[in-house]
């Protein structure tokens, strides 16, 4: 309906810097500069003063927020419109958003228990990549044109959106099948001395940094093998070596070639259905019935 070039010039005037509005729309810095620039271009115009001390806002560009402004909520009303004729024309259609790490097996548990109480709901699958500067996009267009996302989330970490926590997952490992360890059907955390233990970056989860901050402190025989997202490339690395693998059961069937085991530890990572503080009253009515089927679920920020 309008150029998202829109939306990241508002985030910067109303943030107050290029850094921020970046922080708020979970991209790069980098990319709100380019954004802006290319935005000045097109239109022939120079919206922002650059100083030392930060950007204001041109004679220009107060007149051309003011304009964005109106211009995004009149698209935002117009398309909702649209999308409520559709809904009483074809019920209800829903937008998830599905990644590496994202569960089938918990997907159609809580499509299950939506559909028994919103029969007419229809949903499609938007694929998203897990590198870290295409997640974040992903992330900003929550709200717009993907309404969910089900993965792991860091509850610790602030944000503007929200998340319906679903549950926590065990800390496993995972193995090729021609692995030494592979005939266990449980394991120490001494088992993994000597072994290279490939794991999330630091910085990714703050669940996971305790979990590295422990082993590195009390298990100087496990060497981590650091990953910023993972993929079939992480899997198969797993797969086709001696590296163990850390994961959890949910991802129990993503490569034949490797076998999760228990580990003698409690570490465990949170799973939840994350969605945009404005939601629409189609997602509102889907994660209220999901909050009220789901034994475990609650809100969390």
């Amino acid at each position: 309906m309008y150029h998202p070039q829109l939306d990241t010039f508002v985030a910067v005037v109303e943030s107050g810097s290029f850094a921020k509005a970046g922080q708020s729309l979970y991209i790069s810095t980098t990319a709100v500069i380019k954004q802006i620039n290319a935005l000045e271009e097109r239109l022939g115009l120079q919206l922002l003063d650059r100083t030392s001390r930060g950007t204001t806002l041109s004679d220009v560009g107060v007149l051309f927020y003011q304009e964005a402004k109106k211009c995004i909520a009149e698209s935002r009303q117009t398309l909702e419109r649209l999308r409520t004729i559709q809904q009483q024309k074809t019920g209800d259609v829903m937008c998830i958003g599905v990644g590496f790490m994202t569960s089938r097996k918990l997907l159609r548990e809580v499509l299950r228990l939506a559909q028994q109480e919103l029969p007419r709901l229809q949903y499609q699958l938007v694929s998203f990549a897990m590198r870290p500067e295409l997640y974040r996009e992903t992330l900003s267009r929550l709200g717009r044109d993907i309404d969910l996302l089900l993965l792991m989330y860091d509850p610790m970490r602030v944000s503007s959106l929200n998340t319906l926590h679903l549950t926590y997952e065990p800390v496993q490992c995972a193995v090729s099948l021609r692995h030494p360890l592979a005939q266990k059907s449980r394991l120490t955390v001494q088992d993994l001395s000597g072994y290279r233990l490939l794991c999330f970056c630091h910085g990714f989860n703050s669940f996971i940094d305790q979990f590295r901050n422990d082993i590195q402190a009390r298990y100087p025989g496990i060497r981590l093998k650091d990953f910023s997202y993972i993929n079939e490339d992480v899997f198969n690395q797993c797969a086709n070596s001696e590296d163990i693998l850390f994961a959890v059961p949910l991802w129990r069937d993503y490569h034949p070639g490797i076998k999760l085991l228990p580990v003698d530890w409690t570490y465990t990572v949170p799973f939840g259905l994350r969605y945009a503080a404005e939601t629409s009253p189609m997602v509102y009515r889907f994660l209220q019935t999901i909050k009220k089927a789901w034994p475990k679920a609650d809100k969390a920020g």
